[in-house]
């Protein structure tokens, strides 16, 4: 029993080394978009072909046959080299600082004015009498030394804010993503490590640096105007709290979008991306499935497809027929002939001796048979052939054997067969050029009669329809065949 175990695991063993050896590459260059097929005596022993595509991004493309899926995943995980998009949220902040617009001290007075609750006609008066006390007051306040000092203030904060949204974008945003979009299209271990470590630190401390300055500004401009005289003024005058309330509302929501940043770019997430470009780079190939050969031609649709169209815009995409015989030829052609049959024409000739007796007649002394000379010793004509032959070392030309009928053009129409070898150049359009063996039936002397003998009296129905071969050339155009 052990041993039967043991002889059906090496036989199965063998089968399977049988089977994977018969598996054949079928390479595609990525880069310049070219195919190399194997040679005819290769294919001939293959059983199932897998597809190699060179010069290619590992682990951002996949590639499809016939719209199914068929990869061997080599290369770094694409999600680990993603395109980050660190500026989301974060230019939405430029809007509250460019569009703020002090409001003018009248249309400030006229919506405080407006704003108070009517306390109905008989209280008319002092309602009359609290607006215009309420708005003279907020216009003293608006007026004094303080609040201008403030709004010089404000306004020099928002300068610094405008300069430092853009100088954060610049220098930390934009880097971080152009570093992670190098190591996400082609990482190379060799060149891009030191450079991607060192940049990595280079924007964490901008990063770090940029926030503690921003923090600084605030902590001074919030020191001047946290005074209980200040505050009040804020707090009083419309223009003011709209400034406090904008400069306020920026710094809100940049914290909130470093939260955002930080996720996506911190020191854990830059290492393990350092420890990836740091190992030995993989093959730039992608590798299929073997896809199995049931047929002796098979049509294979091949894409290949960016795994993130967004950031892998250039797709390819190919029709590959597999040709296991790749050097086997047959066709069908239809051309035009010319050959050694030809139909002969013969006449009766009457033989004539003068009278003896009476002058100026003449009698009938027997008949004879005699060949006319034709005018061509050849016929021409349409045929319609199959060819079965071979092409000579994956070369464009072959020789096949030729067979098929024809018809000769005549005023009555004979059929011929053809036998022969033809000539073939070409594999998709084929040009044939056949010679060989032609049979067919021709007019000919019967065989009562000949052209040597006399006959008295005259011979009828001297010719037949008899079967000859001969010689024939023919040129024909492939209409359908491989």
């Amino acid at each position: 029993m052990k041993t039967t175990v043991l002889l059906l695991l090496s036989l199965s063993g063998f089968m399977h080394n049988a089977i994977s050896q018969t598996a054949t590459p079928v390479n595609i260059d990525f880069k310049n978009k070219s195919i190399t097929m194997p040679g005819a005596k290769t294919m001939k022993k293959t059983k199932s072909v897998y597809f190699i595509i060179d010069s290619i991004a590992t682990g951002t493309y996949k590639i499809s046959i016939n719209k199914k899926d068929s990869i061997i995943s080599v290369g770094n995980p694409p999600a680990l080299f993603g395109l980050l998009s660190f500026a989301d949220g974060f230019n939405t902040l430029l809007s509250g600082l460019t569009a703020y617009n002090v409001p003018n001290l009248e249309k400030m007075v006229s919506t405080v004015t407006s704003s108070q609750p009517s306390r109905g006609i008989a209280s008319e008066s002092f309602n009359k009498s609290f607006s215009q006390k309420k708005v003279t007051k907020q216009v003293d306040e608006c007026a004094q030394m303080d609040a201008i000092d403030i709004k010089i203030l404000q306004d020099d904060m928002r300068k610094y804010l405008m300069d430092f949204h853009f100088s954060f974008r610049d220098q930390v945003i934009k880097t971080a993503s152009r570093l992670n979009a190098s190591v996400a299209i082609q990482p190379d271990p060799v060149n891009d490590s030191a450079r991607f470590r060192l940049a990595t630190f280079n924007i964490i401390d901008d990063r770090l640096q940029l926030e503690q300055d921003l923090e600084a500004h605030f902590n001074d401009y919030y020191n001047n105007i946290l005074s209980s005289k200040k505050y009040k003024l804020v707090i009083n005058c419309g223009y003011l709290r709209a400034a406090d309330s904008m400069l306020t509302s920026y710094k809100k929501g940049f914290n909130a979008f470093l939260n955002v940043f930080d996720s996506a770019f911190n020191e854990a997430k830059m290492v393990a991306l350092y420890k990836e470009i740091t190992k030995p780079k993989p093959p730039a190939f992608i590798r299929t499935f073997p896809y199995l050969l049931t047929a002796d031609i098979t049509n294979l649709d091949i894409e290949v497809i960016g795994i993130d169209p967004s950031k892998t815009p250039q797709n390819y995409a190919a029709s590959i027929q597999i040709n296991k015989y790749p050097d086997r030829l047959w066709g069908f052609s239809t051309g035009v002939y010319v050959g050694g049959l030809f139909n002969r024409n013969y006449s009766i000739l009457t033989n004539t001796a003068p009278n003896n007796t009476v002058p100026g007649k003449v009698d009938t002394l027997n008949y004879s048979i005699v060949e006319n000379t034709p005018d061509n010793k050849m016929e021409a004509g349409i045929n319609a052939l199959m060819h079965i032959g071979t092409y000579f070392k994956e070369s464009n030309w072959g020789i096949a054997f030729t067979f098929g009928p024809a018809l000769s053009l005549e005023k009555n129409p004979k059929p011929r067969i053809i036998l022969g070898l033809s000539a073939v150049s070409g594999r998709t359009n084929k040009l044939m050029f056949s010679t060989g063996w032609m049979g067919g039936s021709i007019t000919s002397l019967t065989s009562a009669y000949n052209t040597t003998d006399t006959y008295n009296p005259a011979p009828t129905n001297i010719t037949t329809d008899r079967f000859k071969g001969q010689w024939f050339f023919s040129s024909g155009y492939g209409i359908f065949g491989k």
